[in-house]
């Protein structure tokens, strides 16, 4: 799941990197959205986990 969903959300999440509105490092982004995923179970809340923890810095009519 991390090769499938956590790097393609995260180079996408690069692209949108002048967007953040709580400035932060890689590695901020990164650990933010790893925070989400310690209990997960299937693959609906890694993804809901992963989008939350990416998307948590940007402004709500962003996050769509």
């Amino acid at each position: 799941m991390i090769k499938s969903y956590f790097m393609k959300i995260y180079k996408a999440i690069l692209q949108l990197e002048h967007e953040l509105v709580v400035k932060t490092t890689r590695v901020g982004l990164i650990m933010n959205a790893l925070s989400l995923l310690k209990k997960v179970k299937t693959k609906e809340e890694f993804a809901i986990g992963l989008l939350r923890g990416f998307l948590v810095n940007f402004l709500p009519n962003k996050r769509i």
